[in-house]
Protein backbone atom coordinates (compact mmCIF):
# COMPACT_ATOMS: atom_id res chain seq x y z
CA UNK A 1 0.00 0.00 0.00
CA UNK A 2 2.58 2.57 0.92
CA UNK A 3 4.32 1.83 -2.59
CA UNK A 4 1.38 2.39 -4.41
CA UNK A 5 0.30 5.85 -2.41
CA UNK A 6 4.17 6.89 -3.06
CA UNK A 7 4.03 6.02 -6.81
CA UNK A 8 0.62 8.27 -6.34
CA UNK A 9 2.44 11.13 -5.24
CA UNK A 10 5.44 10.73 -6.88
CA UNK A 11 2.88 10.85 -10.38
CA UNK A 12 1.45 14.01 -8.55
CA UNK A 13 -2.16 11.47 -9.68
CA UNK A 14 -3.52 11.13 -5.29
CA UNK A 15 -5.52 13.62 -5.47
CA UNK A 16 -7.21 13.33 -8.76
CA UNK A 17 -7.62 9.47 -7.81
CA UNK A 18 -9.03 10.53 -4.37
CA UNK A 19 -11.53 13.13 -6.08
CA UNK A 20 -12.73 9.96 -8.41
CA UNK A 21 -12.64 6.95 -6.08
CA UNK A 22 -13.75 8.34 -2.76
CA UNK A 23 -16.29 11.17 -2.82
CA UNK A 24 -18.83 8.53 -1.47
CA UNK A 25 -18.79 5.66 0.78
CA UNK A 26 -20.16 2.35 -0.99
CA UNK A 27 -22.93 2.56 1.41
CA UNK A 28 -23.97 5.99 -0.15
CA UNK A 29 -22.96 8.54 2.80
CA UNK A 30 -20.56 11.25 1.39
CA UNK A 31 -17.15 10.49 1.28
CA UNK A 32 -13.92 12.20 2.36
CA UNK A 33 -14.55 16.49 2.41
CA UNK A 34 -11.54 16.92 0.15
CA UNK A 35 -12.89 14.40 -2.47
CA UNK A 36 -15.97 15.59 -2.24
CA UNK A 37 -14.95 19.28 -2.79
CA UNK A 38 -12.51 18.00 -5.04
CA UNK A 39 -14.69 16.14 -7.00
CA UNK A 40 -16.92 19.50 -7.83
CA UNK A 41 -19.79 18.48 -5.45
CA UNK A 42 -20.93 21.05 -2.64
CA UNK A 43 -20.19 19.02 0.62
CA UNK A 44 -23.64 20.45 2.00
CA UNK A 45 -25.06 19.19 -0.99
CA UNK A 46 -24.20 15.64 -0.77
CA UNK A 47 -24.44 15.83 2.90
CA UNK A 48 -28.03 17.06 1.97
CA UNK A 49 -28.76 13.95 -0.32
CA UNK A 50 -27.27 11.25 2.09
CA UNK A 51 -29.72 12.42 4.69
CA UNK A 52 -32.82 11.64 2.22
CA UNK A 53 -31.45 8.65 1.14
CA UNK A 54 -31.49 8.05 4.67
CA UNK A 55 -34.67 9.13 5.51
CA UNK A 56 -36.33 7.31 2.91
CA UNK A 57 -35.09 3.93 4.07
CA UNK A 58 -36.32 4.36 7.63
CA UNK A 59 -39.98 5.24 5.84
CA UNK A 60 -39.31 1.90 3.93
CA UNK A 61 -38.80 -0.43 7.20
CA UNK A 62 -41.25 1.98 8.96
CA UNK A 63 -43.84 0.98 5.96
CA UNK A 64 -42.20 -2.68 6.54
CA UNK A 65 -43.40 -2.78 9.99
CA UNK A 66 -46.63 -1.66 9.67
CA UNK A 67 -47.81 -4.33 7.45
CA UNK A 68 -46.48 -7.35 8.64
CA UNK A 69 -48.47 -5.49 12.41
CA UNK A 70 -51.42 -5.42 10.66
CA UNK A 71 -51.01 -8.32 8.81
CA UNK A 72 -50.78 -10.31 12.44
CA UNK A 73 -53.80 -8.57 13.58
CA UNK A 74 -55.91 -9.86 10.06
CA UNK A 75 -54.32 -13.03 11.20
CA UNK A 76 -55.91 -12.87 14.87
CA UNK A 77 -59.34 -11.49 14.00
CA UNK A 78 -59.86 -14.33 11.37
CA UNK A 79 -58.49 -17.10 14.05
CA UNK A 80 -60.59 -15.54 16.35
CA UNK A 81 -58.11 -15.29 19.11
CA UNK A 82 -58.15 -11.60 20.98
CA UNK A 83 -55.63 -9.72 20.72
CA UNK A 84 -55.15 -9.14 24.92
CA UNK A 85 -55.09 -12.93 25.61
CA UNK A 86 -51.70 -12.84 23.70
CA UNK A 87 -49.89 -9.89 25.05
Amino acid sequence: MDHWANRKIETNTLLDYQAQNNFSSLDGCPGMRTAVRDHGDRIWLAVAKAEVRRMYAQKEALLVGFLVGMTLVLILQTTGKQLSTIV
